[in-house]
Parts: C-alpha cells; sequence; structure tokens
C-alpha cells in the first residue's frame, strides 16, 4: 500500500506465499528488486535468498521484516538479500531502500545499523579476550613481574630456573 501511489516504481507482482512467488518468477522473472519478509509458511527468508540467488541472479533481495534480533539479520545477509528494513519503516525510507537496492547498493534502516553496529562491536570486544587461560604458575611470574621483580628474583621466590621464568613470561605474552 506504501508503493500504490509511487510512480517511480512499478509493482510487478505480489504473492503471498513462496511457492506463490516461484511461479510468477517462472513465468516472469524481469523483475529488479524483490522485496519480502524473513518469516513465511513454505520457506524461510534465508532459503528463498539462497535459492532465488541461484536461479534468479541478477533479482537483488531487499527484507522488510518485523524481526529485528541480529541472527535473523545476519542469516538473510549472508544468504544474498542487500538491504533490510522493519516493518514499521516509513515511505520514504522504503523507497530508498528499493532504489539503493535496484542499483545493487547496500541498505539499511537506521535501527538495523545500530543493531548490526552494536553486535560487530562485541565481536570486536570478544577478539580482545583472553581465549587462554593463565595457569596458576604463570599468574605467580605476573604478580611478581608486576610487583617489579627481576628474572632471578622471581626464579628464587618460586624455586624455578630462570630460564623457565623467561618461558612463563613468553607464554603469558603469547596468551
Amino acid at each position: 500500500s506504501l508503493l500504490e501511489d509511487c510512480h517511480q516504481i512499478a509493482v510487478i507482482h505480489i504473492a503471498t506465499s513462496a511457492s506463490e512467488l516461484l511461479k510468477k518468477l517462472e513465468q516472469d522473472s524481469d523483475i529488479d528488486v524483490l522485496l519480502t519478509d524473513v518469516s513465511m509458511d513454505e520457506m524461510n527468508g534465508d532459503e528463498l535468498c539462497v535459492y532465488l540467488k541461484k536461479q534468479y541472479p541478477r533479482i537483488n533481495i531487499l527484507v522488510l521484516s518485523m524481526h529485528k534480533e541480529i541472527a535473523v539479520i545476519h542469516k538473510v545477509l549472508e544468504a544474498g538479500a542487500l538491504g533490510y528494513l522493519l516493518k514499521n519503516t516509513n515511505k520514504s525510507e522504503l523507497i530508498a531502500a528499493i532504489k539503493a537496492v535496484s542499483q545493487k547498493k547496500v541498505f539499511y534502516s537506521e535501527v538495523i545499523k545500530e543493531a548490526i553496529m552494536k553486535y560487530a562491536n562485541e565481536e570486536k570486544r570478544k577478539d580482545f579476550i583472553v581465549e587462554e587461560q593463565l595457569t596458576k604458575r604463570e599468574l605467580d611470574v605476573v604478580r611478581l613481574i608486576a610487583s617489579e621483580y627481576t628474572t632471578q628474583e622471581i626464579a628464587d621466590e618460586l624455586c624455578i630456573s630462570p630460564h623457565t621464568v623467561e618461558s612463563h613470561r613468553k607464554n603469558t605474552l603469547r596468551k
């Protein structure tokens, strides 16, 4: 209904299911942009995107959905969608998205951009989390280094050789 009086965009097909859409595409696949949902009865959005990218690679896919979870968004974008909007979008944003996607440009609503950025920042933080935990002995060495002990003093304190202290230091830096 948002596109009814938009003279810049022609609605070619309307389908209420994936199977109906695929039948229509078999008859006429000369479309630039497919506007689809993620939640459908017969086939979900990412499955549809994968299928369409194989069968109709020139069709650019724009998702219009109520789902704003990053896992859902990620799946359809990985499957080949170029854009993602929420169903509460306004007419001007929808038109801008269709135009961008028709030119093979990526388009996300502001809410989706924020979700993607938040996810990306969380992933970056995970990269800095030490995956390998320090051993008890490595922690002992780090504490003594922080207390400004020399390698020999650490070795004497922990009853290990200076070479072993250096090995623990190197392992700690690697981790």
